[in-house]
């Protein structure tokens, strides 16, 4: 009991010593944390320094760029009134581009530049999912988006609108950048597309995502490149020149192409007369667009031809590996705006065509669907229509990427407005609604009218 220290009423005073070593103690104690609440925020300063450096040098390396490009251009007049329509595009969005930028580049959410090959521009965005999301979906769906920019001045960045929605729909979100015309013609920059594939089904579930629900998203130049890359694969897989296998397109969920140049031969005329010369179009292929054409080389499939020779088979391979190219395709979704000047409609028409009849031939089960969007430009579908928050594109690709049945979903969007019943189905699996105004209409109908795409 003596030993037990009693304990301090209202009334007891506080001795000269015990106050003294208390005071210490505080003065002691004061310091230190200052020290630690200073060093928690000089931390948390470098790391937002570092983050608005790097999205600085990265913004940078697309102004260069750009920059050395119209200089080498600048002979053509057309060119460079394309350009200023362009600037003076991104002028009046900018309120809009620079919230998206800022998402992109500043949020904690957004992983950025993580390499997937060698070369410098092989680098690859991840958009992640909240713990909430990931334990909901207990392995989330994946895309990855390949972006456009006429093979020229394609970035990565350029999906960082589409990665907001869908990071809000609860899709894991890759954006993969690649070189661009001149660093490296088409042949390079679909070994980077192939390479930032297979980091993605090699890498993505460490982000929490489903390798088994992995689509291939292209916009533009982009759907180019990833409609091109997967009917390739599809190629070396059936003629079997590779030795090890790695992605493969049957284990896609779907391939997706937006607004699409997909039959290159007959678009020479049209680019060159919208500002990209015909030499420059066939050096960026070179040489030879039709080698390159997505048209084209389901064409030759229809005559029983691929770039390695011949084959016969049907169904299942043979010893030899004469698999049909087309039985390996996965369900592929085409969209188009009507009134897309820069890359005309009926390229996404005439592929689905082709790929139907190559579905039949090679008696593949999946389905191929063609959804126009009335009165729609080259960018509203991925640009203005977000910004001003009717968004059918994200609606139409969530809604796909949601669905239990992928070829089901590809058949009802592609029916579109014939489909009354499309939108209360979207309700039901849309975790949220996808548009969100970002800027007055009336400022992105002058965007529109002055929009060189």
């Amino acid at each position: 009991l003596a030993a037990r220290p009693r304990r301090r009423g209202s009334g007891d005073a506080v001795g000269p010593s015990r106050a003294c070593s208390s005071m210490r103690q505080r003065k002691a104690s004061e310091p230190g944390g200052r020290r630690s609440a200073m060093r928690r925020l000089s931390r948390a300063s470098q790391r937002v320094a570092l983050e608005v450096t790097e999205t600085a040098a990265e913004v940078w390396v697309v102004v260069r760029l750009t920059g050395a490009l119209l200089w080498a251009l600048r002979t053509s007049a057309l060119w460079m009134f394309m350009a200023l329509r362009l600037m003076t595009y991104v002028v009046l969005l900018l309120p809009a581009f620079l919230r998206m930028v800022g998402h992109w580049g500043l949020h904690p959410s957004v992983l950025k530049g993580i390499p997937y090959g060698e070369n410098r521009r092989n680098r690859i965005d991840v958009y992640q999912l909240t713990p909430q999301q990931l334990e909901a979906a207990r392995g989330a769906p994946v895309v990855i988006f390949v972006s456009g920019g006429a093979w020229i001045i394609g970035y990565k960045a350029w999906g960082a609108l589409m990665g907001m929605v869908f990071q809000r729909q609860g899709v894991l979100f890759f954006a993969p950048d690649y070189r661009n015309f001149p660093q490296g013609i088409v042949e390079d920059m679909l070994v980077d597309v192939n390479q930032a594939v297979q980091w993605v089904f090699d890498n993505c579930e460490r982000y929490g995502g489903d390798k088994e629900r992995i689509y291939l998203v292209g916009q533009s130049a982009g759907a180019h490149l990833a409609s091109t890359a997967t009917f390739r694969r599809c190629e070396e897989i059936s003629a079997a020149v590779i030795s090890r296998v790695t992605w493969r397109p049957d284990k896609l969920r779907a391939l997706v192409g937006i607004s699409g140049p997909f039959d290159l031969v007959s678009l020479q005329g049209h680019f060159n007369k919208r500002g990209l010369h015909t030499s420059i179009f066939r050096t960026i292929f070179g040489g030879d667009p039709s080698k390159h054409s997505p048209c084209h080389i389901l064409r030759e499939w229809e005559d029983g031809r691929t770039r390695f020779g011949s084959f016969a088979g049907v169904g299942k391979a043979d010893p030899k590996g004469s698999q049909h190219p087309a039985a390996l395709l996965p369900p592929v979704l085409l969209v188009h705006g009507t009134e897309d000047s820069s890359v005309p409609f009926n390229n996404a028409l005439d592929l689905g065509i082709e790929l139907r009849r190559l579905f039949s031939i090679s008696r593949n089960r999946h389905r191929t669907g063609v959804r126009l969007y009335r009165d729609k430009s080259h960018t509203d579908p991925i640009l203005e229509d977000p910004m001003g928050g009717d968004d059918a594109l994200m609606e139409d690709l969530t809604y796909l990427v949601l669905a239990k049945d992928t070829n089901e979903a590809i058949v009802e969007i592609a029916r579109g407005d014939e489909d009354a019943s499309l939108d209360v189905k979207k309700r039901a699996v849309l975790p949220s609604a996808v548009g969100r105004r970002m800027l007055p209409q009336f400022v992105i109908r002058i965007a529109r009218w002055v929009n060189p795409f």
